[in-house]
Parts: structure tokens; C-alpha cells; sequence
């Protein structure tokens, strides 16, 4: 009979035992590397990083020059803050800052603590009459310092209290070149400010909130005597905050709503309404 060749698949015993060893051998550095991975994760896993304090917003968002004002400043860990102080001044004129308090504080409904804060600091702050622009306070705390935070000084004179008034009947005068700070306290509610101009003149009405950290989305909405739109903005330069620009057609009275676009409403729902003849 013809002689049968072994098969390409047969293997001498000898080599057939070194196989199996590398058979082995190959599966362990299978199973080495499949668990390497997760080990190497868990070595090189960063630690978490720890909270820093910060400054979210203040209550209200600033004051008048001339004025003696407390302002609640709103962030996190603010709670074992042990100074606050200006950075820098630019607003001219000596301010002085007393801390009175701090402690926690309520976050508003459907809101982050991150956003809104939930620790905060109530100040004193008196400006001298030359003052205006903005002035960086930093909160001192055990965790280190906040970055700065404007506080906002109107000019001399300019600043208006907010009467909250809610129709047309009730409205309350803004004349130009003045200022409101406010805040939309209640979801639904309406600011409504009254603006007595010339025939054919511009004004410029601009929301300052959302740019100082309030949780306010506004929507700005002018109305001639008779109830008509004139005019309506809601978010401007890539931000939640309104800016109306319009011109006049008659010396009648025209009204200015105020609201949060979502119909939100918080403590922390703060604004700055200026109304002027310039962008």
C-alpha cells in the first residue's frame, strides 16, 4: 500500500504539548489585558473636584451714588464668608462694604443651586456721590476667595425705586435717563412703567439681569395709550436679556411692560431697567 502522509493538522507529540502551553499562556494574557484597563481606570481616576465659592448674583443688583444700601449677595459657600471687599474700583470715589450676615438660603423652585445659590452674605455698602459704572466685590471665604462680581452703581440721583405696578392705570413714571432696580418676585407678574415723550423721539429701553447672574429671561413690551404694540424684545445680543429701541409717532403716553418670559418669578429674578435716547 501506498504510504499515507500525516495531515498538515497532526502534530508530533512534542510539539503538540508546546502548543497547549501556549495555548494557555496566550489566554491568561487575554485575560491580563481585558482587566488591565479597568485597573489602569481606577489608578488614573482624577479625584473630584472640590466646590469653590462663588458669587451667582446680588440682591438688588446694585444702588445710587450718594446712597447708604444693603445688598444680599447670593452663591456658593458663602455661608463662612469672613470678608467682602472691592477688587478693583472703577466706578471712582470711596466705597466701603460692612459685612452684617450670612447663612443659607433658599433655592428657588426648578432652579440650580449652581444658578441661583443657595448660600449667601447681606451687606452694607455706601457709595459716594461721584460714583457710577461698576464695582468688583470679592467674598473671602475658608475655601479661598469668589472671583469678582460687578455691583452696579447708577449715577447720582437716577436710581428709582420699584412700586411693582401691574396695569396701565397704575403704572409708574420713567422718565429718561433714569433707572429701576426690581425683580419679578411671583411667576406671572408685570412690571408696568409709563414713559411720557416728544412726538417723533427714540428711546432706548435695556434690561441688565441675566449678564449679572439673575435667573430673569426678560421680555420688554412698549404699548401707545390705546393698547396697541409698538414694539417687543425678548433676548438680545445672544443673551436672555431685552433691549427696545422706537421712536415716537405722537406726545401721547406710551407704556413699557416688563415680565419673565417663561412667567417665572423668585427673589432672585432681579433686574436693572434703563431707559435712554441711545443703543
Amino acid at each position: 500500500m501506498p504510504r499515507t502522509l500525516p495531515s498538515q493538522s497532526m502534530a508530533p507529540p512534542a510539539r503538540r504539548g508546546f502548543a497547549a502551553i501556549l495555548a494557555i499562556v496566550a489566554i491568561a494574557v487575554a485575560a491580563i489585558s481585558l482587566a488591565a484597563p479597568a485597573f489602569l481606570r481606577a489608578d488614573d481616576k482624577k479625584p473630584d473636584k472640590k466646590p469653590t465659592p462663588s458669587v451667582t448674583m446680588a440682591v438688588p443688583l446694585g444702588l445710587a451714588a450718594g446712597t447708604t444700601a444693603k445688598i444680599v449677595i447670593r452663591g456658593l459657600l458663602l455661608d463662612q464668608a469672613s470678608e467682602v471687599h472691592l477688587q478693583d474700583n472703577p466706578a471712582g470715589g470711596k466705597i466701603t462694604i460692612k459685612l452684617l450676615s450670612k447663612g443659607k438660603i433658599a433655592v428657588p423652585d426648578k432652579f440650580e443651586a449652581k444658578l441661583a445659590g443657595d448660600t449667601q452674605v447681606e451687606i452694607e455698602v455706601t457709595v459716594p456721590p461721584d460714583a457710577a459704572g461698576e464695582a468688583n466685590i470679592i467674598v473671602t471665604t475658608p475655601s479661598g476667595p469668589t472671583p469678582p462680581h460687578p455691583l452696579l452703581i447708577a449715577a447720582k440721583g437716577t436710581l428709582l425705586a420699584d412700586k411693582k405696578a401691574g396695569s396701565f392705570r397704575d403704572a409708574q413714571p420713567l422718565a429718561i435717563g433714569q433707572a429701576i432696580d426690581g425683580t419679578i418676585e411671583s411667576g406671572r407678574q408685570v412690571h408696568v412703567y409709563r414713559i411720557d415723550a416728544t412726538a417723533g423721539q427714540t428711546i432706548v429701553a435695556d434690561v441688565e439681569a441675566a449678564r449679572k447672574g439673575s435667573l430673569l429671561d426678560s421680555l420688554l413690551t412698549l404699548y401707545d395709550a390705546q393698547g396697541h404694540i409698538v414694539a417687543s424684545n425678548d433676548d438680545y445680543n445672544g443673551t436672555p436679556d431685552s433691549h427696545l429701541k422706537a421712536t415716537l409717532s405722537s406726545a401721547s403716553p406710551y407704556y413699557l411692560s416688563l415680565i419673565d418670559a417663561y412667567d417665572s418669578g423668585s427673589p432672585a429674578h432681579v433686574f436693572r431697567l434703563r431707559l435712554g435716547t441711545k443703543d
